[in-house]
């Protein structure tokens, strides 16, 4: 729905919009200098920054000093000025003591001489009573008179006369040109063509008076080692190139008089100055290349900036009211809604913009006076928004507070004014923006997603799940995406490159990533605003290192912490110049402005120690050697700083990268050998590694290798020998020892054979005992057993009373008995004597159990027992059939004899490699004296007392159950039965 809602309008005009200081002055004392007074500066071929103080050298790296006090072989550490000869640099003392410094290292040298042709002249004024006659060379010279605003000059043939308007303060002279400084002006004359030109001084930069004071007057210094003059006038100052025959101005805010500037040096590489105090100490200047649009106001929220727009190219709006004119540098407060803190705003057209307010959208046109406003109201309070041109929709979130409920996504049609849910998701969306004609991206808290406007369906981009995603920038191939999680994140086709480097040394959140024209990638961050180069950024292989130059307060910005999660959150103008939003106003940059800097570390040195003291080395560059004592190695290494951050990492030999901390690598306990260290720097292939060798000790060498290989050879050999002798000897006693034991042994084979043919003949002879005993035994046990039977028949019809008949049964049954005993016995011993008792075969076991069940079959019935199998019919066992018969038949029996009206049971199974054979009854049992008696004939059945104790048919099964490697175990209690386990292993 929409109301109608009634603005105010003030319009406040502040006298200073923009800020922006002109030059950013870094001073620096005794607390980082051997001293206040600095003397000369120079610029070394690494990059260095030297200082010469009366107490010695100090070096300069962008960040740090490193102070050179105590100077060996030199007479005092007071310098006075460097100076350069083919490339290297020297410093000299007031004694004209000079030093090389070279690598970071100074050594005392031999006194260089400056010839008339290369050090240029310099003429002070000293005395104002007489003039000045000077001769430059044998064909110039010049004459100041007494009222020193002349000058006289002779050159050659020529001779001429030049006037000026105010007192000449110095002549300098370097080749064929003369330079003139007057108290107010700067001439340079061609000796050539004797024509005066005037530099013009006048600073646009300044924003003072330009009419001079007539106290006012220039200041200079002359700096022959450089071939340049520095001029200072009404705080201006102004470098001039000999060489170039070029003036640049470097400072606008400084008095040379005022800091007592004595020596200054501007690298034009880095549009940096150095200037050199007689008490105040050193001082960097450098140009601030940031202009910060704020308002003065006391309302600190006001320039608190997130979501902003340029108007017509010269305006820019912020989403909380303040409206800044580029041109006139005035800032407006359009006071259209009250507490308006919308983090996006919408451009609709030329003048009006949609913005969040709580639970509203606001629709805003910035050119109205105290009119009303459309304001759309809704339930829910209200997140991100996004305007579509082609489809004039307005795409809304919701935004939740509470993680149970949803985050959902509308539509507001401008023409139909209706309202339509279109997808919903659990996350909060931190910004809408165009994917292409058909799609949105949303970047949420868990991810980006894509939303396909024909099917209202959101998808989310693989990958992104991990990432709190607050913006993206599609690029022709690959995207920026900006997290609060995970710093910056490069999408490369469907793969996300990460840069540890940002969140590790910078901060984990990035708010916005935008590329200049100049193939430079600029991002704001919670703590600077970066800048990296977008084509190394792009190589994505795992050895790559990144660079990025770095920039906070002390590069002329008013806060480090840029604002995100807003849209736009950056812009770039059609100019090329870009806008961020940030916590203390808008800050607008060039890029064109800072291609000077450095994007890559230029130099690089090292320093190398050996067990804590410095390895001397004249070149570091080739193969290092160290001595055989290495314990630990450290590499320091040295390299112009400036505002940037960088990977820094090495890699030995083939070992794991490994990130450099505090410039330094130590490594301890190396085994000598051959090594690489490799350094990954950003643009830095020339000296990317360092090659070292350690040397080994003696114990490590090949020549040790090979005395410790002839020393064992030697021993070897003679230990051959000694072996060879004592074998010799060993084998003549053996032999005779073989020969005794030979004979010994020939004659036990003899006595073996005669035992063995004893014994054959011995069991040969039991066997036909065995069969004369089956033959005379069973004959007539037979002849009884019909005999009883025909008697107990024939007498059973005369009636000889139940006695009788008692007694013949009983001889008959006792018969039986004797019978089937003796036929046990003869079983058991042609077993015991038969050659196969040893050997094994796999046989039925159910079939063995149940043909013995059935010999007792009658004794089961006439003992009223009941005799139960519980074996599967397929059950095979390995062990000897005919022992195994004899132990089953002698315990089945003996279960039978001592069970009346109960029951017997016998049962198998197989545990692991083992086969457990059970019979248990329900008889009479034994006590525990008869059980521990029966247990000892298992235990030991070569004793003859308990085996007559215990009875024959237990002696056999013990017997067979030791051959056939059974274990045997019996568990028994009076009047309760006894259970029988036969263990046999398989």
């Amino acid at each position: 729905m929409s109301k109608k809602l009634s603005f105010f309008f003030f319009v406040i005009s502040f006298t200073q919009g923009v800020f922006a200081q002109d030059f950013i002055n870094t001073w620096f004392n005794e607390k980082n200098l051997p001293q206040n007074s600095v003397k000369s500066i120079a610029k070394d071929s690494l990059g260095f920054v030297w200082l010469a103080t009366e107490s010695g050298l100090a070096r300069f790296d962008g960040k740090d000093f490193k102070i050179f006090g105590e100077l060996k072989n030199l007479s005092t550490n007071r310098f006075n000025f460097f100076y350069n000869r083919n490339d290297s640099l020297y410093a000299r003392t007031i004694y004209q003591e000079d030093v090389l410094i070279t690598n970071n290292q100074i050594q005392k040298t031999k006194r260089r001489k400056f010839s008339k042709k290369e050090l240029p002249i310099k003429h002070e004024l000293i005395s104002k009573k007489i003039g000045h006659v000077l001769e430059l060379n044998q064909t110039t010279s010049y004459i100041l008179p007494k009222s020193e605003k002349q000058l006289f000059l002779k050159h050659n043939e020529l001779e001429r006369s030049f006037s000026f308007k105010n007192k000449i303060s110095s002549v300098i002279n370097f080749k064929d040109q003369i330079y003139v400084i007057t108290e107010r002006n700067f001439f340079k004359i061609n000796l050539n063509e004797a024509k005066l030109i005037k530099i013009d001084l006048l600073n646009p930069l300044n924003t003072e008076d330009k009419e001079l004071k007539k106290d006012k007057k220039i200041n200079y210094i002359f700096d022959f080692n450089q071939k340049s003059i520095y001029l200072n006038l009404n705080k201006e100052v102004y470098h001039y190139c000999i060489k170039k025959d070029e003036l640049t101005i470097i400072h606008n805010q400084l008095n040379f008089k005022e800091k007592n500037i004595i020596t200054a040096y501007y690298d034009a590489s880095r549009k940096t100055s150095y200037f050199g105090s007689g008490y105040k100490g050193f001082l960097v200047s450098r140009p601030n290349l940031f202009s910060i649009y704020k308002a003065e106001t006391p309302y600190y929220v006001q320039n608190l900036i997130y979501a902003f727009d340029v108007i017509n190219k010269d305006k820019i709006i912020t989403s909380r009211g303040l409206l800044f004119d580029i041109n006139t540098k005035q800032v407006k407060n359009l006071n259209y809604v009250n507490s308006l803190n919308s983090l996006s705003m919408e451009k609709i057209d030329d003048y009006r913009y949609a913005q969040i307010l709580h639970k509203s959208i606001v629709i805003i046109d910035y050119t109205t006076k105290n009119e009303p406003q459309k304001i759309f109201k809704f339930k829910d309070d209200l997140g991100v928004l996004h305007y579509s041109k082609k489809n004039n929709l307005i795409y809304f979130s919701t935004k939740k507070f509470n993680s149970k409920i949803n985050t959902c996504l509308y539509t507001y049609n401008f023409k139909t004014q209706a309202i339509k849910k279109i997808a919903t998701t659990k996350h909060n969306v931190n910004i809408i923006d165009q994917y292409d004609e058909n799609q949105l991206y949303l970047g949420t808290e868990n991810g980006a997603y894509i939303l396909n406007l024909s099917k209202n369906e959101l998808r989310l981009i693989e990958g992104t799940s991990k990432y709190n995603v607050r913006a993206i920038n599609f690029q022709h191939n690959y995207a920026w995406i900006s997290t609060y999680n995970k710093g910056l994140i490069l999408k490369k086709g469907n793969r996300f490159y990460e840069f540890p480097v940002i969140t590790e040394k910078v901060s984990k959140s990035v708010h916005h990533a935008i590329e200049d024209d100049y193939g430079y990638l600029w991002i704001s961050t919670n703590n600077g605003l970066l800048r990296g180069k977008v084509k190394r950024l792009l190589n994505t292989s795992s050895d790559e290192a990144h660079f990025f130059n770095n920039f906070g307060t002390d590069d002329g910005l008013l806060t480090s912490e840029f604002n995100g999660g807003c849209k736009p959150c950056a812009t770039k103008l059609e100019s090329g110049e870009i806008l961020f939003p940030s916590l203390n106003g808008i800050v607008k940059l060039n890029p064109s402005d800072f291609l000077y800097l450095d994007d890559h570390v230029e130099n690089i040195t090292s320093m190398v120690f050996i067990n804590d003291q410095k390895f001397e080395s004249e070149d570091l560059s080739g193969n290092l050697f160290f001595p055989k004592n290495t314990q630990k190695i450290k590499f320091e290494f040295d390299y112009v700083k400036s505002n940037s951050v960088f990977d820094f990492k090495y890699r030995l030999n083939d070992g794991i990268v490994s990130e450099i901390t505090n410039n330094e690598i130590t490594l301890n306990n190396l085994a000598p050998e051959d090594y690489t260290l490799r350094l990954f720097l950003p643009d830095y292939p020339d000296k990317s590694k360092i090659n070292f060798s350690i040397s080994p000790k003696f114990y490590q060498t090949f020549q040790f290798i090979l005395l410790v290989l002839f020393l064992i050879a030697v021993l070897v050999y003679f230990i051959a020998v000694l072996k060879i002798a004592a074998e010799q000897k060993r084998r003549k006693y053996l032999n005779n020892l073989v020969k005794e034991k030979t004979s010994l042994l020939k004659d036990a084979i003899t006595n073996l054979t005669e035992i063995t043919n004893y014994l054959e003949n011995k069991i040969t002879s039991q066997k036909k005992t065995i069969a004369l005993i089956s033959h005379d035994i069973r004959s007539p046990l037979q002849y009884i057993k019909l005999s009883t039977e025909y008697l107990e028949s024939e007498l059973a019809s005369k009636n000889l009373g139940p006695k009788v008949e008692k007694n013949i049964s009983s001889l008959n049954e006792a018969v039986t008995k004797l019978q089937a005993f003796t036929d046990h016995i003869l079983t058991y011993s042609k077993a015991m004597l038969s050659e196969d008792r040893n050997k094994s075969e796999t046989f039925n076991l159910y079939d063995l159990v149940k043909e013995k069940a059935e010999l007792f079959e009658q004794v089961v019935n006439l003992q009223k027992n009941h005799l139960e199998i519980d074996i599967t019919k397929d059950f095979y066992i390995n062990s000897n059939k005919n022992l195994l018969a004899i132990i089953i038949h002698n315990i089945l029996d003996n279960a039978l004899k001592n069970t009346s009206r109960g029951s017997v049971k016998l049962s198998a199974k197989k545990i692991a490699q083992k086969i457990i054979f059970k019979i248990e009854d329900t008889g009479n049992g034994m006590n525990k004296e008869t059980l521990n008696k029966y247990r000892s004939v298992f235990e030991n059945t070569k004793y003859i007392k308990q085996v007559s104790e215990a009875g024959l048919g237990l002696f056999m099964v013990a017997e067979a159950a030791e051959l056939i490697k059974g274990n045997v175990e019996i568990e028994s209690e009076k009047n309760k039965g006894t259970q029988f386990y036969l263990v046999i292993k398989q």
